[in-house]
């Protein structure tokens, strides 16, 4: 299993890093503590080479699983997640993390649940399901602060503010940057202080607020000169610079974009350095210093060209423009105009295609002035043919006047005919809706009336016979006796069965909680697949309407799974947050082709759409075939308990 350590071994360069030494002490390492330095080794691989990273990380788990090490199993997966995260295999990092999580919540490990949580919710962020980050950001925040952990909270605080800002909320993202800054300030987390000082100048200056964005960005400048982050200070120089230039104050402009300037050139960062330089260059033509900035510019535009950054180069065309138009340099000007129109497939602003075009007729003017005699003799013979022109644009004006009517004729005659088409389907689906719900009762009552006439219809026979026994002899009554109570506890056993199935009196008396853990018992009794349970924020109960949804929608889901999937292992999992309850159902079966599902004969499907339409929720799964497990997920909003007036006390 560890024959690939010997690649190491002959790697004489890193004979004395920690990767070798770790790698050496696995041959004498017990079982357990293999697992955990190989899953050592898959995390410190990370910035070194993620392949290899990624085959420790197998290794580990392959070990785990063979020794039944479940702790070794979670760690494998965690840190394998946390390098496909990195390298965007966004599906194949969720499933590791989930594995991770399910074992974690095992061992009640509140901490490690924690951070998987936070790692799932950035996996969502970058995939750009912002709703379903946030929740599992918000997860981690309450596990984190329920134990008091001041360094995850401050973390799970700034992910939430960054996901806020994601979404343009950038009141709500200030809020939180605001209350991780707290807790890092009293953590003394100088790292921590630089990033949050920084988003909170980014989330200033996207609201406008450019005093308050200066104060931030230069309270974050000794933080990061601290840090040695000379990336980000070049950067946080800059944006002082902008904002400096947004306010006319050139002076602190140019002292802030000189600083930014050095500090990228230090470290060789090319873009950065393109981007100061062309800032700087505006600002130079703002003060009329034109000899500085066609200096400033030219270095820019060899840079760019020299990187092939075509992008940059386009820009630094414009400016060089704004250039040759505030000194007369129209040859210049012109160069640049078809070197930016080289580099750049269109140029869309209306603004700059006009000063194109007025450099390029300056500059031929001057290159033509002897030829003005005869364009003068020419002018004359124009005249006659622009008024021709002239009626053949009128012409095309009417008839295009004419045809854009037609257009927006035709238009609402379309949107009126997709407006009865859209009337027309949903109809359909509502009449759909309404066969469903009647087939469904149709159904309950026949297997109702079947469980009655199969069930006590034969019992009610024995009991029958028992009775009439007694007429013919009498001698036998005790054992009648114990026959017919043993006939009535079967009657009395069957018929709280069928009540169950009809409406379980636990969900009527304590609720869905209660109903889908009388329900997980019932099926594990079976033998034949373990079923688990969660619950989170449902100290109170749900409406009706909603606790029966859930109920029934969960009963058809799991019903299926016992049909049709050879899965031993279901978790149920049921969370209310402020706004919104989320069912979730996994299972580890074969996966299948949901169009099957939806396109099937049976009505279990459509029931379940139609009880999640019901309480104006949202029903997905995630399955397909050739992979392991299933996921149903129904979200819907949390209905809002309306007040009642209080009514006036009479004496």
């Amino acid at each position: 299993m560890f024959r690939y350590l010997l690649i190491f071994l002959s790697l004489t360069t890193w004979a004395q890093s920690p990767f070798v030494k770790k790698s050496v002490q696995i041959d004498t390492a017990s079982d357990s503590l293999k697992v955990h330095l190989l899953s050592d080794l898959c995390y410190e691989y990370r910035f070194v080479s993620q392949d290899s990273a990624i085959l420790f990380g197998q290794q580990a788990l392959e070990l785990a699983e063979e020794l039944d090490y479940q702790g070794g199993v979670a760690q494998a997966c965690n840190d394998l997640g946390i390098i496909y995260a990195d390298q965007a295999e966004s599906d194949e990092a969720l499933s590791l993390y989930n594995r991770a999580l399910s074992i974690r919540k095992l061992q009640n490990d509140t901490m490690r649940m924690a951070a998987i949580y936070n790692k799932i919710g950035i996996v969502y962020q970058v995939l750009g399901k912002l709703d379903s980050a946030i929740t599992y950001q918000f997860r981690s925040l309450d596990l984190y602060e329920a134990k008091q952990y001041d360094f995850g909270i401050s973390y799970a605080l700034n992910n939430i503010a960054i996901i806020f800002s994601n979404r343009g909320d950038f009141e709500n993202s200030v809020n939180y940057h605001l209350r991780a800054l707290s807790i890092r300030k009293q953590l003394n987390d100088t790292r921590g202080m630089a990033a949050s000082t920084v988003n909170l100048g980014n989330n200033l200056k996207s609201l406008g607020k450019l005093d308050s964005a200066i104060i931030m960005y230069e309270s974050a400048i000794p933080l990061l000169e601290d840090l040695q982050a000379q990336n980000h200070l070049a950067a946080t120089y800059n944006n002082l610079a902008s904002l400096y230039l947004d306010q006319n104050n050139l002076a602190e402009a140019e002292e802030n974009l000189v600083k930014s300037l050095d500090i990228r050139k230090q470290i060789n960062d090319v873009k950065g350095m393109i981007s100061s330089l062309q800032i700087l260059a505006n600002l130079q033509l703002e003060n009329k210093q034109f000899t500085a900035a066609k200096k400033t510019l030219d270095e820019g535009y060899q840079l760019a060209t020299a990187n092939h950054l075509y992008s940059s180069i386009a820009n630094i065309t414009l400016a060089y423009i704004d250039w040759a138009r505030a000194t007369g340099q129209f040859e210049k000007g012109f160069e640049m105009a078809l070197s930016h129109i080289q580099y750049k497939d269109s140029v869309t602003n209306e603004n700059t295609q006009k000063t194109i075009s007025e450099l390029q007729t300056k500059y031929e003017t001057e290159k033509k002035e002897q030829q003005i005699a005869l364009q003068q003799a020419e002018i004359a013979e124009q005249k006659a043919v622009n008024t021709q022109n002239i009626v053949i644009i009128i012409a095309l004006l009417l008839a295009v006047i004419a045809l854009t009517v037609i257009l927006l004729l035709a238009r609402s005659r379309s949107r009126k005919k997709q407006a009865l088409i859209r009337q027309e389907l949903e109809i359909a689906l509502k009449e759909a809706q309404i066969e469903a719900a009647i087939s469904s009762q149709e159904k309950e009552r026949s297997r109702f009336a079947k469980d009655l006439h199969d069930g006590f219809g034969q019992m009610i026979s024995i009991l029958n016979l028992n009775l009439k026994s007694l007429k013919e002899d009498y001698s036998n009554r005790d054992e009648v006796y114990e026959q017919s109570a043993s006939v009535l506890d079967e009657m009395y056993a069957e018929l709280k069965g069928i009540c169950f199935n009809l409406m379980p009196q636990s969900l009527i008396q304590n609720g869905v909680v209660s109903a889908v853990n009388e329900f997980a018992a019932r099926v594990n009794l079976t033998g034949k697949i373990a079923v688990e349970t969660d619950f989170f924020g449902l100290e109170k109960r749900l409406s009706d309407v909603q606790e029966i949804s859930f109920y029934r929608i969960t009963q058809e889901w799991v019903n299926n799974i016992l049909k049709y999937s050879d899965a031993d292992k279901v978790t149920i999992q049921i969370t209310r947050d402020e706004n919104e309850i989320t069912l979730m159902i996994e299972d580890n079966g074969a996966g299948f082709d949901l169009d099957s599902l939806k396109s099937g004969k049976g009505n279990g499907w459509r029931n379940m759409n139609s009880r999640a339409n019901l309480i104006k929720g949202e029903l997905e799964v995630d399955t397909h075939l050739g992979m392991r497990g299933s996921t149903l997920i129904v979200n819907a909003p949390v209905v809002k308990e309306k007040l009642k007036a209080e009514e006036p006390a009479y004496s």
